[in-house]
């Protein structure tokens, strides 16, 4: 009888033991390190988008910067705290190349994921086992809104010049600055018969900021300023005000940080008593809106600000879920690219004007990102990703997009 007690205790325990065991866990939160440049209401607009729609989405937890410099140290030194917090990966917003490539190896140290939003492939770490990946503005597609843009400002009949803050177009460090001014002067040859002295690829190429030199100079001015010191800007914003007081220049084009000039350019409108036409890069957000409403923008090139923020998630998700290898071609981080739209009037605006703002409203919502995801596909691939993206290049496929 005991025996046959301590037998039928002992199957008890066996499955008692199994049922421990089968009883489903909760998935660990992926915890993930965000390197912001952004400030004000475009930060707002990742914080909101990362916490609010992907968080819940994919069970992933952020760690927001304040406003990094567009540096390395700043970067690896949020890696290192990052890596404290128990973060699995970064999704990187410096651009500058010297940072991608420290920040990448230093995730390789740590064995930390690491993908970057830019449009530029670092290729010096590419190969990187860690390093998974860039997805930014789409740089041709940046060249074509810019040559649409001012294709049809100077369509008027009227001689139009413009001065242009460049960035960091010299070199490539920012393809998206890069392709922006080959549009620009694409359109104002084409559209005045210009012969530039030199190739549009070697103008755009020169460190020095200057007026480019072609055939009709006395006629139509073209005035190229690039420079990345964020810690004296100042120093573009005068360049652009002297040489906007001068009375030749009619357009300003910023392929980044637009809205630090607006001052000066009002400044000169006043002094000048004219009319001076503004077309940048902007994001989806109420001084965009204003502007085209007002006339105070003729122009917004405009990346969804959190398509590529959310595409970057997707891709560390994908990592720390086994599919890291998916998320490149042959081992090697692959470029992913965001089209923008060329918004010409507040008509055009309105159709865009709530989107990627809040749940409900972003372009790459919570179905979207699943699909972009081995939570949804186990096949899924940087492929996919960048079928989607061009799905995205059109407004009216995005309302359609959305309804998913």
């Amino acid at each position: 009888m005991k025996k046959v007690l301590a037998l039928v205790l002992a199957v008890v325990m066996v499955l008692s033991l199994a049922a421990c065991n089968n009883t489903p866990t909760e998935k660990k939160t992926i915890k993930v390190g965000v390197a912001n440049i952004m400030t004000g209401e475009s930060l707002e607009a990742i914080k909101n988008y990362y916490n609010n729609e992907v968080g819940p989405t994919l069970n992933m937890e952020f760690m927001i910067s304040e406003g990094l410099s567009n540096d390395a140290s700043g970067l690896v030194d949020f890696i290192d705290k990052a890596y404290a917090s128990g973060c699995s990966g970064i999704i990187n917003m410096i651009t500058g190349s010297e940072a991608v490539n420290q920040g990448a190896q230093k995730c390789e140290q740590y064995g930390m994921w690491f993908c970057t939003n830019n449009s530029a492939v670092a290729a010096d770490v590419a190969g990187l086992s860690h390093n998974i990946g860039h997805c930014g503005a789409d740089p041709i597609g940046m060249e074509e809104a810019y040559k649409k843009a001012f294709s049809q400002i100077c369509s008027d009949g009227e001689n139009h010049s413009v001065f242009m803050y460049t960035c960091a177009a010299p070199g490539k460090t920012a393809a998206s600055h890069y392709y922006s001014a080959i549009g620009v002067l694409e359109a104002m040859k084409e559209t005045y018969s210009l012969t530039y002295t030199k190739s549009i690829e070697d103008i755009v190429n020169d460190q020095n900021p200057g007026e480019v030199a072609h055939d009709k100079m006395d006629q139509i001015h073209i005035y190229l300023c690039p420079g990345m010191d964020f810690s004296n800007f100042g120093q573009y914003v005068t360049a652009c005000q002297t040489q906007l007081q001068t009375g030749n220049y009619d357009i300003f084009a910023a392929c980044a940080n637009w809205a630090s000039f607006t001052e000066a350019i009002k400044g000169c409108e006043s002094q000048l008593k004219k009319d001076i036409k503004i077309v940048g890069t902007m994001n989806i957000e109420d001084q965009t809106k204003q502007g085209l409403s007002d006339g105070t923008i003729d122009g917004a090139i405009i990346n969804p600000l959190n398509v590529a923020n959310g595409v970057l998630a997707a891709m560390i998700y994908n990592a720390v879920n086994g599919a890291s290898a998916n998320m490149k071609e042959a081992g090697t981080a692959q470029l992913l690219g965001v089209k923008p739209w060329a918004c010409m009037s507040a008509e055009e605006y309105e159709i865009i004007a709530n989107l990627d703002k809040e749940v409900g409203k972003f372009v790459l919502g919570g179905n979207g990102l699943k699909e972009l995801t081995v939570l949804t596909n186990k096949n899924v691939t940087y492929k996919d990703m960048n079928n989607t993206l061009a799905t995205l290049a059109d407004i009216q496929k995005v309302v359609e997009f959305m309804k998913k």
